[in-house]
């Protein structure tokens, strides 16, 4: 029965650590993309203002980069 127990024990600081890990690299994950998108949208303005382009650009943006990257991560919406 101590065995039991003992394994349990062990087992669960196993799940633990593994649960731990992975929320920390979420949140260092998540970071990035915040600092990511950040800068996306300051290259947005940036050349929206020095080239005069209307909201659309954020569309076609959104279209051409879906062609060539993952499209789940950047959309209008």
């Amino acid at each position: 029965m101590n065995d039991l127990i003992t394994y349990n024990d062990f087992f669960k600081e196993i799940v633990n650590t593994i649960n731990s890990t992975k929320y920390e690299a979420y949140k260092t994950l998540n970071k990035y993309h915040i600092g990511q998108n950040f800068e996306i949208g300051k290259l947005i303005v940036q050349n929206q203002e020095k080239h005069n382009w209307g909201k659309s650009i954020v569309d076609t943006l959104s279209k051409d980069i879906n062609k060539i990257v993952d499209g789940t991560l950047y959309s209008i919406t």
